[in-house]
């Protein structure tokens, strides 16, 4: 059996990612030479070649390559036992990572962070927000405690709590074309007119302006955005939107198609067994504001 030092295959994880010796010494605050003799040393502990030095620069071996994978899950197995050993003995969690879809309103959850924060002993805490897809994707990277996310999740068997859905509705400024309308207009007339989106969207949301082949699409990286862009009157889109105020200038788009949709909204966590006290107490105050479905 092979014994490997964690030391070292945070050493070679560290070189991977950042590319350099000293790249990766910076990282870790180390020197670069401590870096090089970690990484020849974990070489000595699998009586493996990892790295092609012939180049200008090292590179990992096809060996190095299968290696890294290991040396991640030597990393998170450790920092999974020392969260479980700090819970055991009555401490809490060294930190709160919160990743949500930005669709969702930032401000329930802004509020939420900011009670738990005040709390005694309270751990450093990270809320993130991400569109769509990459809200799993960071939720996964970060190894992060909770999500919120609008889209069914590719990864089973996390624990998940299915929270009241979201209301989206489809907007344009009254001055549009669109929001002149007094009367319904067709999917073709609808798909003559510019489409904003959030990252083009995504067809497991099931929107139903889906099918419609639009005429042209402008992709927003937030919702911010898109709604700035709504309300100049640039084009239409869905939005997620509770209440429409006069200020706004917004109205709902009369087609034949549903102006209207709800979005199942998911709250994810990691295994219940490394949710400490904090995470429980964040996953609970959600589910109070948010209510269930």
């Amino acid at each position: 059996m092979t014994d490997i030092a964690l030391d070292h295959a945070k050493a070679f994880v560290a070189l991977a990612e950042h590319g350099t010796f000293a790249a990766a010494g910076a990282a870790l605050g180390k020197p670069h030479t401590s870096i090089v003799y970690a990484v020849a040393r974990l070489e000595d502990e699998t009586k493996l070649k990892l790295l092609d030095r012939t180049g200008h620069r090292s590179t990992l071996t096809p060996a190095g390559d299968r290696v890294i994978a290991g040396c991640i899950k030597l990393i998170a197995a450790h920092d999974e036992l020392g969260q479980l050993c700090s819970e055991l003995l009555g401490g809490t969690e060294p930190r709160l990572r919160i990743v949500v879809d930005a669709s969702l309103p930032i401000e329930k959850l802004v509020r939420i962070v900011a009670s738990l924060s005040a709390r005694p002993s309270a751990p450093p805490m990270e809320l993130e927000t991400a569109v769509l897809a990459d809200v799993e994707e960071r939720f996964t990277a970060l190894d992060a405690d909770v999500c919120l996310m609008v889209l069914p999740p590719q990864k089973a068997g996390r624990p998940t709590i299915d929270l009241k859905p979201l209301m989206l509705r489809l907007l344009a400024h009254r001055d549009h074309p669109l929001g002149r309308a007094r009367s319904r207009v067709s999917a073709d007339e609808l798909a003559k007119h510019v489409l904003l989106t959030v990252r083009g969207s995504d067809v497991r949301l099931g929107l139903p302006t889906t099918p419609i082949d639009a005429h042209g699409m402008v992709r927003f990286a937030d919702f911010r955005a898109k709604r700035a862009a709504l309300e100049a009157g640039l084009g239409y889109g869905w939005l997620p939107v509770d209440k429409l105020t006069k200020s706004s200038g917004l109205v709902e788009v009369k087609w034949d198609g549903p102006s209207r949709h709800l979005l199942a909204v998911r709250l994810l966590t990691r295994r219940a067994s490394r949710l400490g006290p904090f995470g429980r107490a964040f996953r609970d105050a959600v589910v109070e504001a948010f209510g269930r479905a």
